[in-house]
């Protein structure tokens, strides 16, 4: 990424409690090995779910919430938030179609 330090600061996952914003190489690790890329997670645009002590929302649900957007490029949250609108709606077509294929009403799964 060609931003500034400061400004992939701004946006740093540790500040969403839904791991949302940028992370730098070697923050995240799999199987137990860093992972050699900077990345910015980004996922459907929502608002927050507050997870009580006593509340009965699954795990996942914290993973709801806003993104953090950069200043630069202007155009990214457009067209980030159209590609993700773009993937949810595929995604919820091929499940009505391999629920179909299964012999299961298009809304089973």
């Amino acid at each position: 990424f060609e931003l500034p330090e400061f400004e992939k600061g701004l946006i740093d996952y540790r500040r969403s409690p839904q791991f949302r914003g940028y992370m730098w190489q070697g923050a995240e690790n799999t199987g137990g090995r860093r992972d050699e890329r900077e990345q910015i997670e980004f996922g459907s645009e929502e608002g927050a779910v507050h997870l009580g002590a006593s509340s009965t929302a699954q795990l996942f649900e914290r993973l709801r919430g806003p993104n953090q957007w950069p200043s630069h490029p202007p155009e990214l949250r457009t067209v980030v938030s159209d590609w993700l609108e773009d993937m949810e709606a595929l995604s919820r077509l091929l499940t009505r179609a391999i629920s179909a294929s299964l012999g299961l009403d298009a809304l089973a799964l």
